[in-house]
């Protein structure tokens, strides 16, 4: 039985469609190939049709007489046929042919519209065209082309007439008023008044009626052709809109490129790849296999198999990609179709995936590392059998396991190995076994406290928990066990109940008050000190805050010390009052610890409270007595320069003028001594260079005791003079600089000049320098006295400075009294540098 071709074209398909589906399960290019198959065929058709449509008109016009015609239309047509092509016709011929041709005859003006048509056209079609364009005309008697191809309006007779052109043998296909579909054949030409061109003639001449089979052949024709334009509408927007990438070539160039091929290769238009070589996207590795594949596609019509492969994209990047290939037709040229997935996601996650199961193994080998060196013990056992599929070294040893077992060994019977025990030491029964529990009741059990009695008698304390493990459906697969050895743990527990009775003995021993917080600084210890001193129980000591019995005054600097040394975490000390239990505060020292544990996070606070009251008494006496001393000093050291002045105006003023009226009448009496009384005269001449030396000493030990100059002329001249004259008398460099500063108390300039006095007699002494510079200023409502040497300079060191210079103990005791401060700067090899400061209060 023969198969109609449309069920032929539908197995077809479905043999092709089910070969590449087994090729390539889950690919879109599936339905493309299909299409592009589909396509191929339906061409092969419509070529096997057109011949049979040539080699039904041959067989029709060698056997005319087959359809003889009875008004003998053959003649008139050629009579027509003869008219049209030699020349142009008179309007008396066009009334002949009009009237006397049975052919379908029709006058169109130059605008195509129907100017007469004869009396044959009305009784074939049955309406009036006069009127009518030739588009209505064509519209109307539905007339088409024998091959079905659509042709340009200008490819029509009439539209070529019009531009001079003779036609003839053109054959159509047209539909009478009756329903019946006849083959006409058109002849035009020109129509011309002159030479200029008024309009067209076409005759119809009728050929035949269309017999059944030709018209079934004909529909079935046009429906294979529109079948084709869809099919080959539905690839084209396959083609376009596909999310594979799909390359056309002919076996070298590259022919056509879907959008998808530039998104994949990285072009932003994939139509540069056309005309390249194909082999340039394929990676060098692979060029020969696809060369070799290219004949075997082209010849055997076949859809090659899936091939992972790389492709080379415009940056010269590999992208892993997925490629299939089959034959298609190209503008009627047998041509290669690759579609190519992207697989570069699915490659990465094969390779993650193999990461992941390298890691997996890893992890699997470094947890039975961990399992076996830590000292918790892992068992892993099946639920059917109790069979152990694991056991960790721990496990081993706990439980006397030499290697895997089967868990009924450990359970009732002959070889039974060990025992368990209650921590009361009440045997447990194997069934009740923590393992056997929950593989049989399927229930979590934790921290169930166990004594584990071996053959030998020796016995462990343990810690036992189970876990089943269950599938989706809840069923128990088995059961996973720890076991933990608390042997230590107990003895552990023991030392440290022995070491908190020791601390507690100790505690409580302790003269001080004693206290302990925990993170957060809530109290949670306090000795029993604290009951004997404030006679308050220690639970509502440690309730309501025993801090609240420091004295009023002392409470905020506490918590100020103590908030700053919880947040920062220092240790702190300070002194604070305490009420006793009469009544009566007393001063303690005060001393918190922060403790840590071995991540340096603070675990709890330590603290005392010693009690200073006996030394804080002491401490106040002698800070009052040294306050009397320093009131002292300063009287001591304000009558020394009242004395001094004073001594220094008698000496200037009257020994000085008693020396100075001695002088001169030593003088007098020289001049008037006779000359013969030379020995008395050199007598005389020597006490009056005595009393001049004498004269001079006095002056200047009055100067050194209170120079006239500071009163008069002020610091600042008073002490540049003195640099002057102290260089001139001990030969040392000395540089000055400095201004006038006012007002001044008299105790601020003799304290001033004092330390400069002191300063350079100690550069003469110790310093070995021979140049010193000394500088007087003010700076911040403060004056300042710098003398530096660039002496040898000494090691800073506060027992050599008390043991070798008292005069620098009296420039600070001096300068402290004004509440100025001396500060030393000295290094060996670099000199000394002296500085004397004062508030500038002292200005005033």
């Amino acid at each position: 039985m023969e198969i109609p071709v449309d069920k032929q074209n539908h197995e077809r398909n479905k043999n092709m469609a089910g070969n590449l589906k087994k090729q390539s399960p889950d690919c879109q290019e599936n339905i493309e190939q299909l299409v592009s198959e589909r396509t191929a065929h339906l061409n092969e058709v419509i070529k096997q049709l057109r011949a049979e449509l040539e080699a039904y008109k041959a067989q029709e016009t060698s056997n005319p007489g087959k359809n003889p015609d009875p008004n003998n239309i053959l003649s008139d047509h050629h009579i027509s046929h003869k008219a049209l092509t030699e020349s142009a016709l008179s309007h008396s011929q066009l009334e002949v042919i009009f009237a006397a041709f049975n052919d379908v005859v029709i006058l169109y003006d130059t605008e195509m519209n129907v100017y007469q048509a004869n009396q044959p056209f009305y009784g074939n079609y049955g309406f009036d065209p006069t009127g009518l364009n030739v588009k209505e005309i064509i519209d109307r008697v539905r007339s088409r082309w024998l091959d079905g191809v659509t042709r340009s309006f200008m490819e029509q007779p009439t539209s070529r007439a019009l531009q001079g052109e003779r036609v003839t043998g053109l054959r159509f296909i047209v539909r009478k008023s009756n329903g019946s579909e006849v083959i006409v054949e058109s002849s035009s030409g020109p129509v011309k008044i002159g030479e200029k061109i008024v309009g067209s003639l076409t005759v119809w001449h009728e050929i035949r009626e269309l017999t059944g089979a030709e018209r079934d052949l004909l529909a079935h024709k046009e429906s294979l052709e529109i079948a084709e334009k869809e099919s080959e509408q539905r690839y084209q927007d396959l083609f376009r809109k596909s999310p594979g990438a799909i390359i056309l070539y002919d076996g070298i160039s590259i022919l056509e490129v879907n959008p998808a091929v530039g998104g994949l290769l990285g072009y932003r238009k994939a139509e540069e790849l056309i005309g390249g070589k194909f082999l340039d996207v394929i990676a060098p590795e692979y060029r020969e296999w696809v060369s070799s594949r290219i004949p075997l596609i082209l010849n055997e019509d076949s859809v090659s198999s899936l091939k992972k492969i790389d492709l080379v994209g415009k940056a010269g990047n590999l992208i892993h990609v997925e490629a299939v290939g089959g034959v298609c037709y190209y503008h009627g040229q047998k041509v290669i179709q690759v579609i190519f997935h992207d697989i570069t996601g699915l490659k990465n996650l094969e390779t993650e995936l193999r990461n992941q199961s390298a890691a997996l193994s890893h992890a699997v080998v470094t947890l039975e590392t961990i399992l076996d060196t830590i000292p918790i013990g892992v068992i892993v056992a099946e639920s059917e059998d109790g069979k152990i599929t694991y056991c960790s070294s721990a496990a081993k040893e706990i439980l006397d396991i030499s290697a895997f077992g089967i868990v009924k060994d450990l359970v009732p019977g002959e070889q039974r190995r060990i025992k368990m025990l209650h921590p009361d030491r009440s045997e447990i029964s194997p069934q009740e076994w923590p393992l056997a529990k929950a593989l049989r009741n399927g229930k979590t059990i934790e921290n169930e406290e166990t004594i584990i009695q071996h053959e030998d008698g020796w016995e462990m304390a343990t810690v036992i928990s189970c876990t089943p493990l269950r599938d989706n459906n809840g069923q128990i697969l088995g059961t996973v066990a720890s076991i933990v050895n608390i042997s230590k743990r107990r003895q552990m527990e023991s030392a440290l109940r022995e070491s908190e009775e020791r601390f507690r003995v100790l505690a409580e021993a302790l003269p001080q008050l004693m206290w302990i917080t925990d993170a957060t600084g809530k109290f949670t210890y306090l000795n029993r000190q604290f009951y004997h001193y404030t006679g308050i129980p220690i639970n509502q000591l440690i309730k309501q805050d025993w801090t609240q019995n420091i004295y009023q005054d002392d409470q905020e600097k506490r918590m100020e010390v103590w908030r700053e040394s919880f947040r920062t975490g220092n240790p702190y000390q300070m002194e604070y009052r305490i009420r006793r239990h009469d009544g009566e505060y007393r001063w303690f020292l005060g001393r918190g610890l922060p403790m840590r544990d071995q991540q340096n996070n603070i675990s709890y606070w330590f603290g005392t409270c010693t009690d200073i009251h006996y030394q804080k008494q002491l401490e106040l006496e002698l800070q009052e007595t040294n306050s009397r001393l320093h009131k002292l000093n300063q009287q001591m050291v304000t009558t020394l320069e009242e004395e001094r002045r004073m001594i220094s105006r008698e000496l200037h003023d009257e020994a000085g003028q008693a020396l100075t009226a001695l002088k001169m009448y030593l003088e007098l009496i020289l001049k008037g001594l006779p000359s013969d009384t030379s020995i008395i005269g050199q007598g005389i001449t020597e006490a009056v260079k005595l009393t001049d030396q004498t004269l001079k000493e006095i002056r200047r030990l009055a100067q050194d005791l209170r120079p006239p100059a500071l009163d008069a002329l002020g610091l600042n001249v008073t002490l540049e003079d003195f640099c002057y004259e102290f260089s001139k008398r001990v030969g040392l460099g000395i540089q000055y600089r400095g201004c006038e500063l006012s007002p001044l108390t008299d105790a601020v300039r003799i304290s001033l000049y004092r330390f400069l006095q002191e300063a350079l007699t100690n550069v003469v002494k110790y310093a070995q320098s021979d140049l010193v510079r000394v500088r007087l200023g003010s700076c911040r409502q403060r004056i300042f006295l710098v003398v530096k040497d660039n002496g040898i300079g000494f090691e800073l060191n506060p027992e050599v400075l008390k043991g070798k210079s008292m005069g620098l103990i009296g420039m600070e005791e001096r300068l402290s009294i004004l509440g100025g401060v001396l500060r030393v700067h000295s290094r060996p090899g670099f000199g000394t540098c002296l500085t004397a400061m004062i508030p500038g209060r002292r200005l005033e």
